[in-house]
């Protein structure tokens, strides 16, 4: 159950999750897909980053300094170059791990607003027109999501057979 502070709408009952989600940041990027067998090129996408709000209280401090910070932060990534090696899903991996090695309790500007959450998720939304390699018209999002978990065991059915470290399951 979840306490909101207000005495005169009734309390949450259900499990939930809070989210804070920051973007959409605009990058340009350039990869090297050689899975598909594609020459080096370049996208226009966007970038919104998702926060988990952990414990009921507070989450990511959405402030001008924190979230130029996170701008800064991703666009110091996408502005390396040329992603080598590297399919859209590849640049969602790592903009997800270059995100996720933030200390945001001893970083600055992150750390003087406090807060209790953690990255949750990254969404890549690729920008593309009609070229020669045949890119579609269009925007797809490519997006990372940490797993939810209890005590370190995911509470998702595994692939093959059924999960069984799930609290509710009877």
């Amino acid at each position: 159950m979840i306490d909101h502070g207000d005495p005169d709408i009734p309390a949450l009952k259900v499990e939930v999750m809070e989210t804070v989600e920051i973007g959409p940041i605009p990058i340009f990027f350039s990869n090297q897909n050689l899975a598909m067998g594609l020459k080096s090129h370049s996208h226009h996408g966007e970038v919104t980053v998702a926060f988990s709000t952990l414990n009921g209280g507070h989450g990511y401090p959405s402030f001008e300094t924190t979230n130029d910070a996170l701008r800064k932060h991703v666009l110091a990534l996408t502005g390396k170059g040329l992603f080598t090696n590297a399919t859209n899903e590849d640049v969602a991996r790592r903009l997800f791990a270059w995100i996720d090695s933030i200390d945001w309790a001893t970083q600055e500007p992150w750390a003087e607003w406090g807060g209790d959450y953690q990255l949750l998720g990254v969404d890549l939304d690729v920008h593309s027109n009609h070229d020669k390699i045949g890119h579609d018209n269009g925007v797809t999002r490519y997006t990372v999501t940490r797993h939810p978990a209890v005590n370190d065991q995911f509470l998702i059915a595994p692939i093959f057979g059924e999960a069984t470290d799930i609290p509710w399951k009877d």
